[in-house]
């Protein structure tokens, strides 16, 4: 069995309708970016723009992430007095 590879004149582009309403941003993006590049299809090649096309819909309805926990540092062995 061969590698499959797509060829630019091979490729058929869809459109993709995303309703982002009450939804998380980060996790969308990461869809939607996955789709962009046509990681979700089965042909996908890194050299060849084998991506779909995506209209997003109530952008400003997007869930923002209220209660957030600030990210806190870790302390480095460096910090630590040497012994």
């Amino acid at each position: 069995m061969k590698t499959q590879v797509a060829k630019k004149e091979e490729v058929t582009r869809d459109w993709y309708l995303v309703d982002v309403d009450n939804k998380v941003l980060g996790r969308v993006a990461t869809q939607i970016a996955n789709v962009l590049r046509g990681k979700n299809k089965p042909t996908f090649t890194p050299s060849v723009d084998t991506g779909d096309f995506v209209i997003v819909v109530n952008a400003e309805k997007i869930a923002r992430p209220t209660t957030a926990t600030p990210r806190t540092r870790a302390a480095s062995r460096r910090s630590l007095p040497a012994s």
